[in-house]
């Protein structure tokens, strides 16, 4: 029996892993990736299928194939995929082993949480289907452990291995460990540097998921490598490095100066200078993308491969003038802020406009050609010059990747997140993400993130089938107080008077549904 079956791991949508956003690190980087909307997609290692169904409904029209060495997670995939009417996915169980040309190949390969907790004969396959059944210009995605930030995570871990050696039940161990985890965290030497290193163990394991914990800290197999290991592994593959799912981590601007110097100076090839970076990061995890050996790629990024990107953005204005559209267009300093406090500030009127629209269209994508439509109507009032057209799209592009690969300004996407925009009328949610609420899970948003649920927002996500609006869902949530199945009070005593009920619910459900808005849930 899989230790997965005795403890099944706690699964959800990884953004980093869908194939929009392989698409667009392949066309970022000179390739011709397959089309998203009907790409085949394997997932070695899929676990319950959280991860393949959100994708697999979204994308009606590709194909999807999930495996899994758990029988329980494969049936609980299976029934979900069935309740929901998901077709287009299918999830077998069987071992990495068992996956042979008999299977086809695919435009996308997936292996998350795998490859640094499987035997050395499992990573050899991993890789070896990789080489074998990825499709010509197809790209796969590989996550690991990495020296030399797990070296601090393995001391850990073997302090947990070792305090639960005697002990069968995976729940007693878990208990264990973060018992032991408090201790050392409390008890151990004053040396600083190691109570803090501990500290933030801690802090992080606190957060974390049993099903976490145990597979990623007490399963028999945890085997990290440095970064330039894995590349040359991938290479004796036939297997080339492309790059890093999240790009901005290949940035070596985003050390600072001096690091991009010496980093120009110290590293003959990518492989070098990401190794490199590893150092200076201390990086204890990879999200690394694979192609053929043979597939060219093209490291100087160029403005126009974002013509066949969609580019979204929740960057905010700080401190807009009251003259705001004439700001936009003139050429005076704006600046705008990301979600991890980086700020960007510009004179450029086309990436002034382009953020304002893209805030304004928030979490909705649009396509680069008609979001430099837009810019261009909106300041120039002419969004058809055709002998412009071309010099607006290499200036507006320059800033957009700017946003994109030094900070969190910019989302760039191969394929549309067309979500609800605004959160009104008739509400619908996906049928997977209504049944991922009704089992406590994180729901997977649009951009493929997750969102996760309280009870009552939980609550609220159910009932979006598409058949009720705001009003109803007021009604809906009366009538529950009402019966008694909602209790509502004022100031600690009841509330029985249905007019007072309606009126209190009313900004509670608003709020709930703009949540799920924001996190891009609703469907568009």
């Amino acid at each position: 029996m899989s230790s997965y079956d005795e403890v099944p791991y706690d699964g959800q949508a990884f953004a980093t892993t869908h194939p929009s956003r392989l698409f667009t690190v392949g066309q970022l980087f000179g390739m011709t990736p397959p089309a998203v909307a009907r790409c085949r997609v394997l997932e070695l290692g899929c676990a319950a299928g959280w991860n393949l169904l959100p994708m697999a409904e979204r994308l009606p029209e590709a194909e999807f194939v999930g495996v899994d060495l758990s029988a329980g997670h494969i049936r609980e995939a299976r029934e979900i995929a069935t309740a929901c009417g998901v077709t287009n996915a299918r999830f077998e169980h069987a071992s990495i082993l068992d996956v042979d040309l008999q299977w086809g190949t695919f435009d996308y390969i997936i292996v998350h949480g795998v490859y640094s907790w499987v035997p050395d004969e499992v990573q050899r396959a991993i890789l070896t289907v990789c080489a074998r059944q990825l499709a010509p210009h197809g790209i796969a995605y590989v996550s690991y452990n990495t020296f030399p930030g797990w070296h601090m995570r393995a001391m850990v871990r073997d302090m947990m291995q070792y305090h639960t050696r005697h002990f069968e039940s995976p729940q007693l161990r878990i208990d264990e460990s973060r018992a032991l985890l408090e201790f050392l965290t409390r008890e151990a030497t004053r040396d600083e540097p190691y109570q803090a290193m501990l500290r933030r163990e801690l802090q992080s394991l606190q957060q974390a998921a049993d099903s976490y914990l145990f597979h990623e800290h007490l399963e028999e197999v945890n085997a990290p490598v440095y970064f330039h290991q894995f590349a040359a592994r991938a290479q004796q593959y036939g297997l080339r490095y492309l790059g890093e799912s999240r790009v901005a981590t290949m940035v070596a601007a985003n050390l600072g100066e001096e690091a991009r110097a010496t980093l120009q100076r110290i590293a003959h090839d990518e492989i070098e200078a990401e190794q490199y970076m590893d150092f200076v990061r201390n990086r204890m995890f990879r999200e690394t993308l694979l192609v053929h050996q043979g597939q060219r790629i093209r490291r100087d990024i160029q403005s126009s491969a974002l013509q066949a990107l969609h580019v979204a953005s929740r960057a905010t204005l700080v401190a807009p003038p009251d003259d705001l559209a004439t700001a936009l267009s003139d050429d005076r300093e704006l600046t705008y802020a990301g979600t991890d406090a980086r700020e960007i500030t510009t004179r450029s009127p086309q990436l002034k406009t382009a953020l304002w629209l893209l805030q304004q269209d928030y979490p909705r994508s649009r396509p680069f050609d008609a979001l430099r439509r837009a810019v261009r109507l909106h300041w120039e009032g002419d969004a058809d010059d055709a002998a412009l057209a071309s010099h607006d799209a290499d200036r507006l592009g320059a800033g957009l990747l700017t946003c994109y690969l030094q900070s969190t300004l910019v989302e760039l996407h191969g394929h549309p997140v067309a979500c609800a925009h605004r959160a009104e009328g008739v509400l619908r949610i996906g049928r997977v993400s209504r049944e991922t609420a009704r089992r406590g899970r994180v729901v997977a948003s649009h951009r493929h993130d997750g969102l996760r649920l309280d009870e009552l927002l939980a609550e609220v996500a159910m009932l979006l089938d598409g058949t009720r609006d705001a009003h109803a869902l007021v009604e809906e949530f009366t009538q529950r107080a009402v019966r008694g199945e909602l209790p509502m009070e004022r100031d600690g005593i009841p509330l029985r008077d249905v007019a007072e009920i309606r009126t209190m619910l009313a900004p509670v459900v608003a709020a709930q549904l703009e949540r799920l808005r924001a996190a891009a849930v609703l469907d568009g």
